[in-house]
């Protein structure tokens, strides 16, 4: 079944993941009120990038720092954009250019603006984490092999703890687990932790992942043997305890392209991919585990719609959600009117 799945997902891959990065550059123009969009222009800006596996993040001045996949060099390369619309001065680097690297890239900026980004090594079948020395990437501090135990490193996602230590998630493919890394410096070159907070059945794939007020990790994913969406709290900074794992959703094969925020009361806020019916969905906790007073939307329900997600919630804690319309071929933006 994991395969059968996996084949269907990568048949879409090469089109659909390019909209979560272009949605984020795209969502401050929203109009606040219960809208959805149909956006088909972008702007291009490097032909080689991989319109499946890109991550971006917003520099302090407003302007967007993507990392991603060159599926033409089979290298890691980031763009630090001129301006807010990265129409000028954007500058290009490639900061590992060894093997076949780069794939689903997670970025997050440290405490001076510097990328930190987790991505899976294809060659060997690793979990890499590296740290830029400044803003462009064109100063390298690190780059770790991390987890090189099996094929390990696949759908990560990477949170930054209050020191600056990275915490990834991410999907072990040699045992269909879960796994989650607590590094023990900014640079990884100290691990504090690996652990496999799941590992009944084939899970772990399509991870987001966020920290509470405690620093304790959240964790969206599929569940693959279940065909169901399921969401983890860690009991620690390390998830070696696990306060919760629930399936807050098991109706048909859902739980794609998973993208989790917690609202203000630290409850996740999930939204995902219902295959079965091609729809988008949309979870909102009823507390800080999803064991209780969930509710589950489909706000956009009209063709198949809802692939590679990207989710973030406005001033007021509305949802606002990037994807892809595979009916249309268009991105999307959906802005929701409540929490």
């Amino acid at each position: 079944m994991k395969y059968v799945i996996k084949l269907s997902i990568n048949k879409y891959r090469n089109i659909a993941r390019y909209v979560a990065f272009v949605a984020t550059c795209c969502f401050l123009l929203l109009i606040w009120s219960f809208t959805v969009y149909a956006i088909d222009s972008t702007v291009s800006l490097d032909t080689v990038i991989d319109p499946s596996w890109s991550s971006l993040q917003l520099d302090s001045n407003g302007n967007p720092v993507i990392g991603y996949y060159d599926y033409n060099g089979y290298d890691l390369k980031v763009i630090l954009c001129g301006d807010a619309t990265c129409s000028s001065g954007n500058i290009i680097n490639s900061p590992d250019t060894i093997d076949n690297v780069g794939g689903g890239p997670s970025l997050q900026l440290d405490l001076n603006g510097y990328p930190v980004i987790s991505y899976y090594d294809y060659t060997n079948g690793n979990l890499k984490v590296l740290h830029c020395g400044n803003e462009d990437c064109s100063i390298i501090t690190s780059i770790q092999s991390i987890d090189t135990v099996g094929l390990v490193g696949q759908d990560s996602s990477l949170q930054l703890d209050s020191n600056g230590y990275p915490v990834i998630s991410y999907y072990d493919g040699t045992n269909s687990n879960l796994k989650i890394i607590h590094c023990g410096d900014e640079d990884c070159l100290i691990i504090s932790s690996v652990q496999s907070p799941d590992t009944i059945g084939v899970v772990g794939s399509y991870t987001s992942l966020q920290l509470d007020s405690d620093g304790f990790p959240v964790i969206s994913y599929y569940d693959n043997t279940n065909s169901a969406l399921k969401v983890l709290h860690c009991g620690d900074e390390d998830c070696s305890i696990i306060s919760s794992v629930q399936s807050p959703d098991t109706v048909g094969l859902v739980g794609w392209y998973t993208s989790l925020q917690l609202d203000s009361n630290g409850f996740p806020v999930v939204s995902y991919y219902d295959a079965t019916n091609g729809d988008l969905k949309i979870l909102h906790c009823g507390d800080e585990d999803c064991s209780s007073g969930n509710i589950i939307t489909s706000p956009d329900t009209v063709g198949n719609v809802g692939q590679t997600t990207s989710l973030q919630l406005d001033s007021n804690g509305y949802p606002v959600v990037s994807y892809y319309d595979a009916t249309n071929g268009d991105l999307k933006v959906l802005h929701c009117g409540d929490e």
